[in-house]
């Protein structure tokens, strides 16, 4: 397949694939945990998550961009381990 500057491809055979005809990327995105809801029991205010960007939803709150996830859309949790917990040689 050939792929032009505008995103559209061509097969061997000469169809045409629109840009919009793309697959979604599946690489994941860590974030950091701004606001969570009431019933949430995975992460909390302050924890770094694992998730896939075409899963959450763009928002606009007191002028700052947010991504708005369900916690079935979370891969993986990542929260800040205290001081004193730190030894070496522990590895995730």
């Amino acid at each position: 397949m050939r792929a032009s500057e505008n995103g559209e491809r061509r097969t061997s055979a000469g169809l045409l694939i629109p840009a919009t005809a793309m697959p979604a990327p599946k690489r994941l995105s860590w974030g950091d945990v701004t606001l969570v809801g009431p019933e949430v029991r995975v992460a909390k205010a302050g924890d770094r998550v694992l998730f896939l960007p075409s899963a959450g939803l763009e928002v606009e709150l007191d002028g700052e961009e947010l991504v708005l996830l369900r916690e079935r859309d979370v891969q993986a949790v990542s929260s800040q381990p205290a001081a004193r917990d730190r030894t070496p040689g522990q590895y995730l």
